[in-house]
């Protein structure tokens, strides 16, 4: 014991040198500022803080480790008491009057009770309907029926019909000739706790005859994947299901077994290929709701999979179509996940093993005809890349918004898209809401973790909006060449002094590709060089059209003849809601007409001026997610911000696009993005020193709101000003910027490949 302590001690210093060492190279030779760092890692984190990030520097961190992704994404924790999600079970039948009982026994009979049933007929000519007519009247509370008078031609109609009318964030699809443990709900459920787990799934037994036995087990079925890993829970991402296995055979047997969030509106019910296909439709399915995310098993909870003459699966492998359909398999993974041919040359050998067995060998050009690698393979270039949408937190403000709207763009578009949240504060729920649904959110326990998860999910471009979120990944991910960094900016490194932007500089320059700018102010803080380097490209906000029902004014209290301001921002002191409410009470006292001002955000100003300020004119509302509605019954929108890092705010393109000019400080890029044709979109105000000047704020107040003519010359130019702000054009952009970057990627790894 003596000899280790001694030995530990000793390598301290060692640690200590060789971790200076690193940081002196990693920081262009600089010994006073490698120094200086690694003291204050010291301070803050201690020994294995300064080791942890020496190794990040050297890139040796957990992506050179074998990956645990207990580790990384958890495991499925109890259900907490507050954790209650609607799941909606759709139960389509059709002619399976033999079963229904069973399986409806073991839906209504479920520990876990906020559900609501969908019986669904598709025009059965057996008992059917009396039996799920039976049970509707049985458990009326939680039940609703939908019979189809003609047959809607395949189970997938039934499928799309069923999620239409689901109104429960998590999906269960109980076909009726299976049944299931009466705890399966209960088992799978907690899984969903992790907001980046899209889909979970059960133990299936098959089972056959009258009593019902089993046959065979998952464990028995999966056995010629590899290692039998089906007697523990896990949740692992959908990458590295699909590249381990899922991409050879379908790992989810049949439907029932699965849970799975709520997909919405899904493109892939427009395919009637896809919707025309009897064996493998389920399985591309599961490839289109998972993507991006994360899947998690339970060996706990039981899903009875009946084997019978009429079972669809079974029958389908007897004929050309098991081949063909495969190959459809084939088709969408390559058209969905970042793979390699590798992977499908494992399901090509796999399949033709299948054929061999039942046609013969020596007859692979006849094989060929019904599955084709190299006919599967040309549709990898229209692949859409793997992205990461990284925000500081789920929190209101600019820069957390908007990469949260681009990330529902781009999935709209078919993109892959994962959020990554780095919890630099506590969630706020309206903020959260305003992610789709179908988006996973990726959280890990130590930042250090991002790298390995990243490669894990076969993530290819990180898109950052944050500075310490840029420097930090930026950080994380070095020794990760295939994954690229993109980073907008969005005022944060113009608030920074010259020695904090140059301690940043050496991670930046190392590994950041490109740069977006959305003010020519994001600029001044950067070496000429480095913008250079790294292709800064100014890309402006946009933001896409919404319905606008303005709130009522008699809900708000406010009188037809009010003129009304209505300001939207984080309440912090910097975005002048103190001003604002002391000007609106100066103009006030100078009008003839009566002025409110509805204030909507949250924050520790909002809660200090609530108990300071106690007037009729202004309304404190707290957080509102449809802030375009609260514009609308207002007369002007209001930003008297003298935020240092105010670019181009995105709730003045909310005011616009609302259809209402603005009352703004002239600071940023507030007065382009308010300027049209025929003149300014609003009224513009000088800050006095990065100071609001009350009476210049509040008179500019009283004059809109007693002046009709100048009110009505602003209004009248809303419409142009707005019309600049077209999301289409965004988006393309940055889809330009990805383009570009990952063709660098593409071209490192063409010349590694032809250098080995």
């Amino acid at each position: 014991m003596m000899m280790e302590g001694t030995i530990h001690k000793l390598a301290r210093p060692i640690s200590l040198f060789r971790t200076v060492r690193t940081a002196v190279s990693f920081y262009q030779g600089s010994w006073s500022l490698a120094v200086l760092r690694v003291a204050g890692v010291f301070m803050r984190e201690g020994l294995g803080g300064v080791v942890r990030r020496a190794t990040i520097l050297a890139g040796m961190e957990i992506g050179n480790e074998r990956f645990s992704s207990a580790l990384v994404y958890g495991q499925s924790p109890p259900l907490a008491p507050d954790f209650r999600p609607r799941v909606s079970i759709i139960v389509p039948n059709y002619n399976h009057a033999p079963y229904l009982r069973e399986r409806l026994d073991s839906i209504y009979r479920q520990t876990y009770q906020n559900v609501e049933v969908i019986l669904l007929d598709d025009c059965s000519s057996d008992e059917s309907a009396t039996i799920l007519q039976e049970f509707a009247a049985r458990y009326p509370e939680n039940t609703r029926c939908e019979f189809n008078t003609v047959n809607s031609g395949g189970v997938f109609n039934q499928w799309k019909k069923g999620l239409e009318l689901a109104t429960g964030d998590l999906v269960w699809i109980a076909e009726t000739d299976d049944y299931c443990s009466e705890d399966f709900l209960e088992k799978l459920i907690p899984s969903f706790q992790n907001l980046g787990v899209m889909l979970a799934f059960a133990r299936t037994e098959f089972v056959e005859g009258e009593p019902a036995e089993t046959v065979w087990t998952t464990s028995e079925y999966l056995r010629d994947l590899g290692p039998d890993i089906w007697e523990q829970s896990f949740v692992r991402s959908a990458h590295a299901l699909v590249v381990g296995g899922w991409a050879i055979k379908n790992i989810i047997p049949n439907v029932s077994s699965a849970l799975f969030r709520h997909p919405g509106r899904l493109a892939l019910f427009d395919d009637t290929q896809w919707s025309s296909l009897r064996l493998c439709g389920d399985w591309i399915f599961y490839l289109s709701i998972m993507r991006g995310g994360l899947v998690a098993y339970s060996p706990y909870a039981t899903n009875y999979y009946r084997q019978h003459a009429k079972n669809v699966s079974v029958e389908a492998q007897k004929d050309d179509n098991y081949y063909v359909e495969h190959e459809i398999v084939a088709r969408y993974i390559v058209s969905l996940y970042h793979v390699g041919r590798d992977v499908l040359r494992r399901q090509e050998r796999q399949l033709y093993s299948h054929w061999c067995s039942r046609r013969g060998a020596n007859r692979l050009d006849d094989f060929k005809q019904l599955y084709s690698l190299d006919r599967v393979w040309r549709l990898k270039t229209e692949r859409l890349p793997n992205l990461v949408m990284a925000v500081y937190a789920l929190t209101a403000g600019g820069g957390e918004t908007f990469p949260i709207m681009l990330a529902n763009l781009l999935k709209q578009k078919g993109y892959s898209v994962t959020l990554f949240n780095c919890r630099g504060q506590p969630t706020e729920p309206g903020v959260r809401h305003m992610l789709s649904p179908t988006i996973p959110v990726l959280e890990v326990r130590r930042l250090e973790q991002a790298a390995a998860a990243f490669s894990d999910m076969g993530v290819e471009l990180v898109h950052s909006h944050h500075a310490w979120v840029d420097v930090s990944l930026a950080t994380v991910l070095l020794g990760y060449s295939n994954i690229r960094q993109v980073v907008t900016t969005h005022g944060m490194y113009e608030m920074m002094t010259p020695e904090q932007l140059k301690a940043l500089m050496p991670v930046l320059q190392q590994r950041i590709d490109r740069v977006v700018y959305t003010a020519e102010k994001n600029l001044r803080p950067f070496p000429t060089k480095f913008r250079q380097d790294k292709g800064f490209r100014r890309i402006d906000n946009a933001l896409p059209p919404k319905q606008v029902t303005p709130i009522s004014r008699d809900e708000l209290g406010l009188s037809p003849e009010d003129f009304v301001f209505c300001c939207v921002a984080r309440a912090i002191p910097d975005k002048g809601w103190d001003e604002a409410i002391q000007a609106v009470v100066w103009a006030n006292a100078q009008s003839a007409r009566r002025i409110r001002l509805l204030l909507i955000g949250e924050g520790p100003e909002a809660d200090r001026l609530r108990l300071q300020h106690s007037t009729d004119f202004v309304q404190f509302l707290g957080f509102r997610s449809n802030i375009r509605d609260y514009f609308a019954v207002a007369d002007v929108g209001l930003l008297p911000s003298r935020f240092k890092g105010e670019s181009a705010p995105l709730v003045l393109i909310d005011c616009l696009l609302s259809g209402k000019p603005v009352l703004a400080s002239d600071v940023g890029e507030i007065r382009s993005m308010l300027d049209s044709p025929a003149g300014l979109a609003g009224e513009l105000f000088e800050l006095d020193n990065w100071q609001v000047h009350i009476p210049t704020l509040g008179e500019i107040m009283r004059r809109l709101a007693n002046e009709n003519d100048t009110y009505k010359e602003i209004l009248d130019r809303v419409p142009s000003a707005a019309a600049k702000f077209k999301i289409s054009g965004m988006v393309s952009k940055y889809e330009e910027i990805y383009r570009s970057v990952l063709q660098i990627s593409s071209d490192c790894g063409l010349r590694n490949e032809l250098g080995n």
